[in-house]
């Protein structure tokens, strides 16, 4: 399907540039989240496409390329949807194919690298254009409590979390090296 959807929108023309989120951006963004989602959702074990000549992961990612391609890196900045996909995919894609990030031409390297440079300069600009930033952990403090308020928590889990009731120094979750590991979603797996 992202393989499909994403050589047809190639083979659009010049769209003028009002509609280009609209008709051409929305939907590449779209496929990334897809694409995302299937990589990192471990609904299948793409080990075994190669082992059985499946060329889909290989065309869906070479689609991937194509249409990152088609995209100027002020549109990649320019709309926080269509950034927030291709960050959010390329992420994982360097943790679990790295094998795939290292066999592509060096042009496409360096689109890549590229695009994350201007990405970390256009976040030390805005500081939380792109979610991320200086207020995040404030944001993500506030979500937190309002999933886990204190009177949702029984006195016990208080106590385990806090150590004895009111009193800091609590044993460590498993997995929270650092503080913030707790805000790295170390304590909302710990909380389940």
């Amino acid at each position: 399907m992202i393989t499909t959807y994403g050589n047809r929108i190639l083979t659009l023309g010049e769209v003028p540039k009002e509609q280009v989120y609209a008709l051409k951006l929305k939907g590449i963004s779209v496929c990334f989240s897809m694409l995302k989602a299937a990589l990192s959702g471990s609904y299948v074990n793409f080990g075994v496409f190669r082992l059985y000549g499946d060329d889909a992961l290989d065309n869906a990612l070479q689609t991937f390329i194509k249409l990152l391609l088609s995209i100027p890196h002020s549109d990649l900045l320019d709309y926080p949807k269509l950034s927030q996909s291709y960050y959010s995919l390329l992420e994982v894609l360097t943790q679990d194919h790295m094998n795939f990030i290292a066999s592509l031409e060096p042009h496409v390297i360096m689109y890549i690298l590229s695009s994350i440079s201007e990405g970390l300069t256009a976040l030390g600009n805005s500081r939380g254009s792109l979610g991320v930033g200086m207020g995040a952990g404030r944001d993500r403090s506030r979500s937190l409590k309002s999933r886990f308020p204190r009177r949702s928590l029984s006195r016990g889990a208080r106590r385990d979390f806090r150590g004895r009731e009111g009193e800091v120094g609590a044993p460590i979750p498993p997995g929270i090296h650092r503080a913030g590991d707790l805000w790295d979603g170390g304590i909302l797996e710990w909380f389940g």
